[in-house]
Formats: C-alpha cells, sequence, structure tokens
C-alpha cells in the first residue's frame, strides 16, 4: 500500500494528456462512430483521473497537512467553473450564490471536496435540473450547502455513505459510475481541517449536504 500514492501521481499525467488529446481529435472530421468511440475514451479517461484523485486523498489528517490562507469564494467559484461542462451534458444549472470569506486550509484538498459534492449533485440529478451552491457564515464558520432535485438517498444507505469503499454506490441518472470512496475522503478532509460535514435527503426529491468550515481567525480552536 506504500506505493499507491506514488503510482496514483505516475497515472496521473498519462490519463490528462490522454483527455486532452481525445478533446483535441473531437474537432476533426470525423464518423458519427468514430466521436462515439472518441466520447466513451474521454468519459473512461476522466472517470478513471477522478478516481485516482480520491485515491490520492486517502487517509487525510491535520498532521503535516499545509496549509494557507484560501479565500474561499474564489475557490469555489473557480471549481463550478471547471464543472460546468458537466453539468452542460445533462442541461443543469450551476447556480451559485457566495460571499468573500477567507479560511485556513489546505486549497487543493477543500477544491476536492467541493468537486466531490457537486459532481455527486451532477450525477444523481436528472437532465434539466438546478442545482444550488450557497455560501453563508457566522461569527466563527462559513458554511457551504449545496442543494440538488436528484434521487436523492435511501435511509437504509445513509448510515455507510461516508465508509470507505461502501456497498451504497449506485449508479447516476445517466448511467454514471460511482466507485464509492468521494464521500468518506471529503469527511476525512473536512475533518482535518476541523469541520463538519453532514447532509439532509428525501427520496426522489433531492440530498442536500453541507460543509461548515472555521473562519480563518478561528481555524482550529474546536475541541
Amino acid at each position: 500500500m506504500s506505493r499507491c500514492p506514488s503510482v496514483a501521481h505516475d497515472l496521473r499525467s498519462p490519463l490528462a494528456a490522454t483527455i486532452s488529446i481525445t478533446q483535441l481529435l473531437k474537432s476533426a472530421d470525423l464518423t458519427e462512430e468514430e466521436h462515439k468511440l472518441l466520447n466513451l475514451l474521454e468519459t473512461s479517461s476522466i472517470q478513471s483521473l477522478e478516481m485516482i484523485s480520491d485515491l490520492l486523498n486517502i487517509n487525510t489528517n491535520s498532521i503535516n497537512m499545509k496549509t494557507e490562507l484560501v479565500e474561499l469564494n474564489s475557490l469555489v467559484a473557480y471549481c463550478i467553473s471547471l464543472l460546468q461542462f458537466k453539468a452542460h451534458e445533462k442541461a443543469q444549472n450551476l447556480i451559485f450564490t457566495g460571499i468573500n470569506v477567507t479560511i485556513k486550509a489546505n486549497g487543493g484538498k477543500i477544491w476536492r471536496v467541493v468537486s466531490n459534492l457537486i459532481v455527486n449533485a451532477i450525477k444523481f440529478s436528472p437532465i434539466g435540473a438546478d442545482i444550488e451552491i450557497l455560501m453563508t457564515k457566522s461569527d466563527n464558520e462559513v458554511l457551504v450547502k449545496i442543494s440538488d432535485h436528484g434521487i436523492g438517498i435511501p435511509m437504509d444507505h445513509r448510515e455507510k455513505i461516508f465508509d470507505m469503499f461502501t456497498d451504497t454506490k449506485r449508479e447516476g441518472t445517466s448511467g454514471e459510475h460511482s466507485f464509492g470512496i468521494g464521500l468518506a475522503i471529503s469527511k476525512q478532509i473536512v475533518e482535518a481541517h476541523h469541520g463538519d460535514i453532514w447532509f439532509e435527503s428525501k427520496v426522489d426529491e433531492g440530498s442536500i449536504f453541507y460543509v461548515s468550515l472555521p473562519l480563518a481567525d478561528h481555524a482550529y480552536t474546536k475541541a
């Protein structure tokens, strides 16, 4: 297991290159069948890259985690901009209401949490759905709320969705695959930042995921 992070890092570059090449080739004069194969290659490569990104974040804790002052509004907005293509594929709308707020964090890891939650909202929401991302703050923490109008989470799955390699993984509304580790890693990352993550859900009505993080002036003061 000790070599897994190193191997995962080594796999990222060729996969990222494959995705870039397929995106370039999609503008070429190809047959319909060739475009279908190219789309399949792109989708498979993106899914593999996402799984590797999740694996690289296993066992996140606050010890030796590099942190800096992060303007969270900009981070969330950038994450949304990168995921617009996924939402557009399902004619979905990502609706963002942010606020200027600074936290002390590892920006890359917090970006991964936000990305995981938005990707899940896209994956489990129907075509044409709205997905709302809202930021609010109190005196000592900021709250990021991600709401969808998707399939919801069954009662018998709710105790397990934050478990690593959970057996509750399901296909998305367009047949998207789930690796079953994204939420577990997100929970590790949030807790390493002395924050909290939780959710509310109704089957066939949607889910709301919440992430609270201490503001920069209150970072790491929680018990």
